[in-house]
């Protein structure tokens, strides 16, 4: 399998109009839209031998790293800065790559992803919701932080931030909605 192959979920870049990044089955890309050719150019991200269905997607909110729930349980991060469009013949310097993924795996593989900015220290954390209804604050290096979960009925399917950043709505597959 490869990037051709079956795209689960696209999000666009927080601060740039022309670049998205779409992940699926074994797969994940950053693309640029040149508006001057209307052609996209997408980049691998350079996954090694990890091969994964990655089901949901955020972005950080400084458009630095790229975080992915799977089938398997992992949230994974990865690096997707990318260098501007070039020709052919010209070499990357900034290739998207693997950073790193959580060691602990989440029953029933992880199903929505939310990237929230913690007020005090400035860092990235990431709210993983999983198949069996867990729903987990990670910390940068996506280790669950022990205080912060909450056990919901049925499998989370989205997360959505409260525009305050205090809070979240999650909604599962047993149509629930909670306020947490």
């Amino acid at each position: 399998p490869a990037a051709n192959d079956l795209t689960r979920c696209v999000k666009w870049l927080n601060q740039r109009n022309d670049r998205f990044v779409t992940c699926g089955n074994c797969h994940l890309r950053v693309w640029q839209i040149c508006f001057r050719t209307q052609k996209l150019h997408p980049v691998d991200v350079c996954m090694g031998s990890m091969r994964r269905i990655m089901q949901c997607l955020c972005i950080s909110a400084d458009d630095s790293f790229a975080f992915t729930g799977n089938k398997t349980g992992e949230v994974i991060k990865f690096n997707i800065e990318r260098d501007d469009i070039k020709n052919f013949n010209e070499q990357e310097v900034h290739r998207p790559s693997l950073n790193c993924y959580n060691k602990e795996r989440f029953s029933k593989g992880v199903r929505a992803v939310a990237c929230v900015v913690n007020p005090t220290t400035g860092n990235t954390n990431v709210i993983a919701g999983s198949g069996d209804g867990t729903v987990h604050i990670l910390n940068p290096k996506l280790q669950p932080i022990p205080t912060h979960a909450a056990k919901l009925h049925g499998a989370v399917t989205s997360i959505a931030l409260h525009p305050d950043g205090k809070s979240f709505m999650a909604g599962t597959g047993l149509s629930q909605r909670y306020s947490v």
